[in-house]
């Protein structure tokens, strides 16, 4: 400890101490200023012996490192060795907060002010994104493991991440220091995971505090966006993406307000065609073979339908607040194209297309298809609370976004979605919510003619059939109800008339309400018997305020059922319906 607070201490320019017979033979010494690797070197020993003092166990003090192993994937390395009992996750996570609880204020601010000096800066970056061209990079490399190197890749991304807001203005405003991002990104470091993770973690820091002057040096490259979407196979990128519109989020009673836009963030990525582009490194993934790399494919699948949506989903949010943020007057028109362009999923409506017919091909080759269809699913749930919302501000911008692409592909291939729910029972459990979930959000958003063809399709009959087989499944279960009870709500006399008299959803819930019992309250309690009392609530107003009669519903479902349902509205409801407002279950 004494050590690193000497290390921490030393002001720029000052040589270091006298050796000391505590020190490493192999740690260097010189009169010059202490390089970057230096510095992180010997935090890096420094804090490996205090876990050592600490009393860990003998395999792990032999690491000399708390981080990684030989093994490009550091993450898994760290959960292997847990469950080796090498190290608990508990004490890894009191490790890393000991590494900021024994430095002393004065020992940060000496620290912080040595990394401000730019020529420090450019050795930090060089060696978090592994420039191999610079001299930095090349002593690192032939003085340390690879395990060392992720460690000093995590401790800078720690140090800057967690830094002061002038360093990050720093590198914000530096055109050298945003250079280095952009090479990172265009170099096969890119496909490292792990580094990728850390550099991620530093853009993510500096967006959140300059995020126009970084946004714009970035782009002044014309290949920054697509080199971007090359390395869309790791997850941090899918999440970085989107922060090009805006850095920051605001989650206030609605989820859907974030912070102003970025402008030079929304033209790179409209100007690079960057949906187009995630949209054709799905379908390329798509294309490659299942008993390929299927981490590597599933993953660029995952986040290229994620970052699409959420791009979508942001340029639509932020858009109505743009005007007072764009400098120059005459850029306006060209800025409000872009926005039409990256609010519009119509590539990812394409994505959708492309993986029904390769889901037709090989049953056994879903993915791509519940990629595609979560990723609209969020659009349209996002439609539905921007309808539902209170704000007159998010409803307007609700309705700027142009769902036409995705409604037509839907309805287009709408016989063909349906025949992957008719045979729900065959299908993976993963492709089900999926697939389920977008069935929910296309019946809370359909508009009157979409609401006829859904009928016509006989949607609601397989619906209701999801609903009773998987009780045993929530996530299903809830989609489904879900999706039964916004039917019923809508003031649509087909869909109410079809759902009361063309499905056997009646019939079917007085069975379940007798065979649960869930008119005694204590049974209640234990059964799934909450989304079955609100549909039943939802039947009875249904039936008390539209223009379906009596003799409609008892012919469809039979006197004796119609009675059954009357009696239990009449007197068991009531108090289930008490117990279901105070949420008792």
């Amino acid at each position: 400890m004494k050590r690193l607070s000497q290390l921490i201490l030393r002001k720029k320019g000052e040589p270091p101490a006298e050796k000391s017979s505590e020190t490493r033979p192999d740690v260097r010494r010189s009169a010059e200023k202490v390089s970057a690797v230096e510095s992180l070197r010997r935090l890096s020993r420094n804090y490996s012996e205090q876990l050592s003092d600490r009393g860990t166990s003998n395999e792990f003090k032999s690491t000399g490192s708390l981080f990684g192993g030989n093994d490009v994937d550091e993450t898994t390395k760290l959960i292997l060795d847990s469950k080796k009992g090498i190290v608990t996750v508990p004490e890894l996570l009191e490790e890393l907060m000991s590494l900021t609880s024994i430095v002393s204020d004065e020992a940060l601010f000496n620290l912080n002010d040595f990394l401000s000096d730019e020529s420090v800066l450019k050795e930090c970056l060089a060696l978090l994104t592994g420039e191999s061209t610079c001299d930095v990079v090349k002593e690192c490399e032939q003085r340390t493991t690879a395990r060392e190197r992720y460690s000093y890749q995590w401790i800078l991304s720690t140090l800057i991440a967690c830094g002061p807001k002038e360093l990050k203005r720093t590198i914000a405003a530096n055109d050298e220091l945003c250079d280095y991002f952009g090479r990172f990104f265009e170099s096969q470091n890119a496909a490292d995971e792990v580094m990728t993770s850390n550099v991620v973690r530093v853009m993510l820091s500096v967006l959140h505090t300059q995020p126009a002057k970084f946004a714009a040096n970035l782009f002044s490259s014309d290949s920054f966006g697509s080199s971007l979407v090359r390395s869309i196979r790791c997850h941090s990128v899918s999440e970085l993406l989107p922060r090009f519109i805006s850095s920051k989020e605001f989650y206030t009673k609605n989820d859907l307000h974030y912070g102003p836009p970025i402008v030079p963030g929304i033209l790179g990525l409209g100007k690079g065609k960057i949906l187009d582009a995630l949209a054709d490194k799905f379908i390329e993934a798509l294309d490659c073979a299942p008993d390929g790399p299927s981490s590597s494919r599933e993953q660029i699948m995952d986040s290229a339908a994620s970052a699409s949506s959420q791009i979508s989903i942001r340029v639509m949010m932020v858009s109505g607040h743009s005007s007072k943020y764009i400098g120059d007057p005459g850029s306006v028109e060209y800025y409000l194209d872009e926005i039409d362009v990256l609010s519009n999923p119509g590539s990812l409506a394409r994505t959708l297309g492309a993986s029904l017919l390769k889901y037709q091909e090989n049953v056994d080759d879903y993915f791509g298809l519940s990629m595609a269809m979560r990723g609209i699913a969020t659009i349209l749930e996002v439609v539905h609370q921007g309808k539902n919302s209170d704000s007159v501000s998010i409803l307007q911008q609700i309705k700027k976004l142009n769902t036409s692409k995705v409604e037509e592909v839907l309805y287009s291939n709408l016989e063909s979605l349906q025949g992957i729910l008719r045979n729900h029972a065959q299908i993976p459990r993963t492709l089900k919510v999926h697939l389920v979930e977008l069935f929910m959000n296309m019946v809370r958003i359909c508009s009157r003619a979409h609401a006829h063809k859904l009928v016509e399709s006989e949607v609601f009959k397989d619906l209701v059939d999801v609903f009773f087989e998987y009780d045993s499944q929530p996530i299903v279960h809830k989609y489904a109800s879900t999706a039964l009870i916004a039917a019923l709500q809508k003031n649509l006399a087909e869909v109410r008339h079809s759902l009361l008299c063309d499905t056997p959803l009646v019939v079917k819930l007085v069975d379940e309400w007798n065979r649960m019992d869930i008119g005694n309250s204590k049974k209640a309690r234990q059964s799934n018997a909450g989304e079955i009392v609100d549909i039943v609530i939802c039947i009875r107003d249904a039936m008390k305020y539209s223009k379906i009669t009596k003799e409609e519903v008892t012919a469809a479902i039979g006197d004796e059922a119609y009675k059954e349902f009357r009696h239990l509205c009449n007197k068991q409801l009531p108090m289930m319906e008490e117990m279901r407002l105070s949420r008792v279950f």
